[in-house]
């Protein structure tokens, strides 16, 4: 399955509205993974801490760039 396919289905799973623009942005985080299995433990801690940050099912592009910013920046803490 595609991973923007797996993406639209999660965010319908969860009632989330995706943003066509912010589905860019989430399939560019999920490329700093690039085992496939990891896509979706990845686009699921996304979703997770999406929604604690924003308490929002709207995903737009400028909140979603926000959260991967962060979930990048802790990803290159980790990784240093």
């Amino acid at each position: 399955m595609a991973v923007g396919d797996k993406v639209q289905i999660k965010c319908k799973i969860r009632e989330y509205d995706l943003d066509i623009e912010a589905l860019a942005v989430i399939h560019e985080f999920l490329t700093h993974f690039p085992r496939a299995q990891d896509h979706d433990e990845a686009l699921d801690i996304f979703l997770d801490d999406y929604f604690l940050s924003h308490n929002s099912n709207v995903l737009d592009k400028e909140r979603v760039h926000g959260v991967v910013r962060s979930l990048l920046e802790g990803l290159a803490i980790i990784n240093d």
